[in-house]
This record gives structure tokens, sequence and C-alpha cells, in this order.
């Protein structure tokens, strides 16, 4: 339990993909805490004992305490989506800069010098394999889908509207 409270304190307002893995681990371990302190409680008023009932209310406390915290929570689809942007437009510099057209098959290392973040490594943090494509194709990941795919699947009043578009009843 208080190891579970101490990561949720140590964690920042917005969970970035650095700290999505210790975000993960928080939760894990908040539902562990949240367990052993019921089955302690349980346990203690079956038996009587005071001791355990003590402790059992008190790791009940302390996951409480650690719990709904004021995280913004991870957002994984939006990270994977912007590692997309960030492979899609170096796909797009590197067929302006050597005259390559649509069909055209790349690699990662071709891509590599374009990139903003000058990251090769760029990682889902769902574990999804980025897809490159060729020239002209939108980029994947294994998980989420490819750039338009991802846009589909988010409501639609989080896209802006189209300016010939009306807007969408409810």
């Amino acid at each position: 339990c208080a190891t579970s409270l101490a990561i949720e304190m140590s964690l920042p307002y917005r969970i970035a993909p650095s700290h999505y893995m210790l975000w993960v681990w928080a939760v894990r371990l908040t539902w562990a805490g949240l367990i052993m302190a019921a089955l302690s409680l349980g346990l203690g008023i079956a038996l009587g004992s005071r001791r355990a009932q003590i402790m059992g209310l008190a790791g009940l406390g302390i996951v409480l305490l650690g719990t709904g915290g004021v995280h913004s929570g991870p957002n994984p689809t939006t990270w994977c989506f912007n590692n997309l942007r960030k492979i899609d437009a170096a796909k797009e510099i590197l067929a302006n800069s050597n005259g390559l057209t649509n069909g055209t098959p790349i690699i990662l290392g071709q891509i590599f010098p374009y990139l903003t973040s000058g990251d090769p490594g760029l990682e889902c943090a769902k574990h999804g394999k980025y897809l490159l494509g060729a020239i002209g194709t939108d980029p994947r990941c294994s998980v989420h889908g490819s750039i338009s795919e991802i846009e589909t699947g988010w409501h639609p009043r989080v896209l802006p509207r189209k300016e010939n578009q009306p807007p969408q009843q409810h």
C-alpha cells in the first residue's frame, strides 16, 4: 500500500510515455494493496484479532489516499498518433529531398535523419510495431492502426469540423 502511494505521488500531472510503466505499476499495486488490506481486515474480524483489523484499516486508508490522484491519465493512442505523424513527416521530407515517387519502398534508416526527435526508436506504449509503408502510404501501428484510422476512431467532437460539413446530431 505504501509503495503504491509513493509511486502515485511521484508521478507528474500529465502521464507521458516515459512514465507509462510507472503508472501501470501504481495501478497494479493499488489493486493488490486493496485486496490484501480487505483480506487482512476480514481475517481480523473473523479471528477477532485487533492487530489484523487495524492493519487492514490502515492499508485501506493508504490505498484510498493514493487512488484518484490528480493525474491526467495515460493516453497511448495519442502518443502513437504523434509517433505516426513524425514518421509520416519524415517520409514526406525523404521523398521531396530525394525525388522519390509514390510506391517507393523505404526502410527506417532512410527516414532516421529526418525524424524531428532524432530518435530511431519511436515506440508504441502498447508494444505495437510501426510499419513504415511505401512513399505515399500512411505508416501503421500494429495495435492502433494508421493515422486516419485513429482519427476516425476518436469522438467526432474532439476533431475540428470541416468547413462544408454540417454538425453531427447526437
